[in-house]
Formats: C-alpha cells, structure tokens, sequence
C-alpha cells in the first residue's frame, strides 16, 4: 500500500509538499529530521522547529502500486501548486517562461512521460546496466535528434530521479568505509541534489577538460556508474 501525502503548515493550513511512501511514520522522521537535499522544504521545517511548530502530515489517497502512486503523486502536486508555493523538487515545472512548444512536441511528450516508461527505465538502468543513449535507442528507436530527442534524454534523467526517489524515500548517503568515492559523491549531489543537471552537464562540470570523442564516451559512461552508485547508496541509508 502506497500513501500520497501532503505535509501542511499549522501556521496557515497551506499545503507546502506533496509525497508519496510505503511507510508513512518512517517517512515523518525523516522529514523532521530534514533528511535528503531540498534545502527549501528542510529551510521550513527548521522554521517551524524554531517556533516550536509541528509540520502537519496529512493523507491525501491511498493506492495499491507504485505505478499509481507516481501517477497520482503528480496529480496532487499539479493540484496544489495552482494553489500556492509548493516546496517540491522534482516535479515542479521552471518559473521562467520556456519556448513554446509545437502542438507535434506536446503530443510526443504526453505519449511518452508515462509511469510505466519510468519503471521501465529505472530498471533498464539500475538492473540492466544500461547508458542512457542505449535505452533512449530501445526505447525511442524512431526519435534520431532534435527537439524530440531533447526531450527523450529529459524523460529518462526525470525518471531515473523519480525511480531512485520511490526506492530510498528521500534519504542522504553516508560514507562508511569506501562506499562512494570523492567524486561518486559529487557526481550523485550534482545529478539528485537542488541543481538536478543531466548526465552531459554533469561531464562539462566535472571533466571540463574533455571535449568529446572517446574520452567523452568513456566520462559520460563514469557518470552514470556514479549516479547508480549514489542511487544505491541512498536505498541502503
């Protein structure tokens, strides 16, 4: 059983983040605890602490899947983000005005940004192994560049971050022992922390050096070995 959830300030009885969990008291702790990297949502509930406040953890709906679960998690957040200023992370869309898209590109997007492609990817690329060029070719085989495969590398990374967020409930990495690298914890804070960069901006960031070819080829393919060490770690916290 899956629970959405909203957390409410007792302040104004304004919902502030929408979530979704199999475990709603182990999910409460680590909100309080401000666990994970949302610095705005944590920067809240450290306000409340001070005033002596208790974030309010109230069920929105219960459902059987996890597919549902995610379905209906982005139902909710588009549902109160109309109503306010929400504290989420991943689902939110950009402040800033974005080009609009050709009717061509919104059907394309609406076909495909759909939670069994997000299981689906997850596993293609934490079970299976599977680089991001690979799964966009198996999954997308007809999409060969432009806006619509900007689009496809935008589904996966989203869904990757979806998948990982579903399987460790939002929970920070420990280093014990040799369990992630110096630069497996840069690479995993740069692609599920607040700036959420995609795998290519992520080799510019920490290979400013490499240009392409090979050896572009072979950073691109250190990062997404990074991102799933990161991803595994976070389950195991």
């Amino acid at each position: 059983m899956y629970v959405i959830y909203a957390l409410v300030d007792p302040r104004d009885n304004q919902v502030r983040y929408v979530g979704m969990t199999n475990n709603v008291y182990k999910r409460f702790i680590e909100h309080i605890n401000c666990s994970g990297s949302n610095f705005a949502k944590n920067t809240w509930i450290m306000e409340l602490r001070s005033l002596n406040k208790m974030i309010i953890m109230k069920t929105l709906e219960e459902v059987e899947d996890s597919t549902q679960a995610l379905d209906r998690e982005a139902y909710w957040i588009n549902h109160f983000e109309t109503k306010g200023s929400l504290f989420n992370i991943a689902h939110r869309q950009p402040l800033k005005k974005a080009k609009k898209a050709s009717p061509r590109l919104e059907q394309f997007k609406i076909k495909n940004v759909q939670p069994d492609n997000r299981v689906k990817i997850g596993d293609m690329f934490f079970n299976r192994k599977m680089s991001i060029s690979e799964i966009a070719r198996e999954l997308f085989p007809h999409v060969k560049g432009g806006d619509n495969y900007r689009t496809v590398m935008t589904i996966i990374t989203d869904a990757i971050r979806i998948w990982t967020e579903l399987h460790s409930q939002g929970q920070e990495t420990e280093q014990d022992g040799n369990t992630l690298s110096e630069r497996q914890e840069q690479i995993g804070k740069l692609f599920f922390g607040e700036q959420k960069l995609n795998i290519s901006a992520i080799v510019r960031e920490v290979f400013p050096e490499i240009k392409g070819g090979d050896a572009y080829q072979k950073a691109a393919a250190e990062v997404a070995d990074a991102i799933r060490a990161y991803s595994e770690a976070m389950q195991q916290a």
